[in-house]
């Protein structure tokens, strides 16, 4: 596809999240979407071969799970429990073919929600990347540092909380609890709002039922 193409492909995708989400559409961020066009060999509109019977099911049942893990798998995440939350996918980085945190991995898992009817609920999953950041020197010129983290001003308030009536939340990794988003579980907890935290085993994320 040529650059305007793929724009307008993954603008749609946005736009689709970004008008269900809601009270909650502020932490749908633009900018994986638009800057997808630094990106080459996409495979934009790709059908994407997904057995959601595969991947392990979430224990909790509380109305906002925070998935802290890799963004594909995270969006897989999302495809399966698309019915029964609203999904909000909240990336902050800029796609580069030569970025730290690799975003053609998540893009072409997009292709998961081109064209799908996306559901309004009563219960919030928000989707974060865990490999946003990592603990490293950047040594080499022709990587490009792409990486963030999450602030409190990204992700629901308190009060955001309250009005919606959700007092507890999962909070779902992979092996640790990155600094970042520790610091704002830590501001939940503050304000009494209940922190539920499942660790997911990637090496069994996806297995049979």
């Amino acid at each position: 596809m040529i650059d305007k193409d793929i724009k307008q492909y993954y603008y749609n995708i946005y736009k689709n999240f970004y008008l269900n989400a809601g009270i909650m559409s502020c932490f749908v961020k633009s900018l994986p979407f638009v800057s997808a066009v630094n990106l080459s060999g996409l495979n934009v509109g790709t059908r994407v071969q997904l057995d959601i019977s595969k991947i392990k099911a979430l224990k909790t049942e509380d109305n906002l799970v925070i998935l802290d893990i890799p963004a594909e798998l995270g969006m897989e995440y999302a495809y399966k429990y698309r019915d029964k939350y609203t999904i909000i996918p909240d990336f902050n980085m800029v796609c580069h073919d030569f970025g730290i945190v690799k975003s053609k991995p998540l893009l072409e898992k997009l292709n998961l929600f081109s064209n799908i009817s996306l559901r309004n609920n009563d219960r919030y999953m928000i989707i974060l990347d865990s490999n946003r950041y990592r603990d490293i020197e950047i040594n080499n010129v022709n990587e490009y540092n792409n990486q963030y983290e999450v602030t409190e001003e990204e992700l629901p308030e308190v009060e955001m909380l309250e009005f919606l009536k959700i007092n507890t939340v999962s909070y779902i990794c992979n092996d640790n609890v990155k600094e970042d988003i520790a610091g704002y579980l830590n501001y939940l907890k503050a304000n009494k709002i209940t922190v539920n935290i499942e660790y997911v085993n990637l090496n069994k994320a996806c297995e049979n039922k």
